[in-house]
């Protein structure tokens, strides 16, 4: 689509849809949901072009991990790594999960952010 014909919402969303690999404080799920939704894909279809394009976010991200790094919305791109590790089986992809490691200590230490609610009603 050309782009004096794109709505114009695209020209006012932009700053949230477009990730710069050389700047903190992005919205950086839309690396990790289409890294993660094209892995399943492929391990569902064993079509090697999804494969292909997942692997184009994750050496996208080698770029900008530094970035990420305890980050709130990082988790989904260690999310997608996780599961282009689990499609190719190759352990280089899960050198993302770094980037997350509040998750990672709050899951081993299950500390909550609203501890006074009960576990059972929220997640956090």
């Amino acid at each position: 689509m050309a782009a004096s014909c794109r709505p114009t919402f695209w020209r006012k969303t932009a700053g949230l849809h477009v990730i710069a690999a050389d700047q903190p404080g992005q919205a950086w799920f839309f690396i990790g949901y289409p890294m993660a939704f094209l892995a399943r894909l492929f391990r569902a279809t064993g079509e090697l072009q999804y494969l292909a394009t997942a692997r184009g976010y994750f050496d996208f991200t080698q770029h900008c991990a530094a970035y990420m790094v305890d980050e709130h919305f990082a988790h989904k791109v260690a999310w997608g790594a996780a599961e282009l590790a689990c499609a190719t089986g190759n352990p280089d992809h899960l050198g993302l999960r770094h980037v997350d490691r509040r998750a990672i200590d709050r899951g081993a230490s299950r500390e909550r952010y609203l501890d006074e609610r009960p576990a059972d009603a929220y997640a956090d």
